[in-house]
């Protein structure tokens, strides 16, 4: 398990809520390795975090053959009362 606001990846750097850059290079690395059955990640809702998040990760998915893509898990951290509507 990678945790990409770890201190690691942060150090000298915005976190991936901030700036997607890091984890959206990891995320299509690990969805290009053939050794890879399975993807967890959050994706945060709130201040701070990004206006479109959604619209994001899936210009992120379209690099990808889904139809080889190992299975995507998403957890969506985040409520109603947040700026990007949870339910949106």
């Amino acid at each position: 398990m990678i945790d990409m606001g770890d201190d690691d990846f942060t150090r000298g750097k915005p976190h991936p809520m901030i700036d997607p850059t890091l984890r959206n290079q990891r995320l299509l690395n690990e969805l290009n390795d053939s050794h890879t059955a399975v993807v967890l990640f959050d994706l945060v809702l709130g201040y701070g975090a990004s206006t479109t998040p959604a619209s994001e990760l899936l210009d992120q998915l379209s690099h990808i053959d889904m139809n080889n893509a190992p299975l995507l898990i998403a957890h969506v951290c985040g409520t109603e009362a947040d700026p990007q509507i949870r339910s949106q």
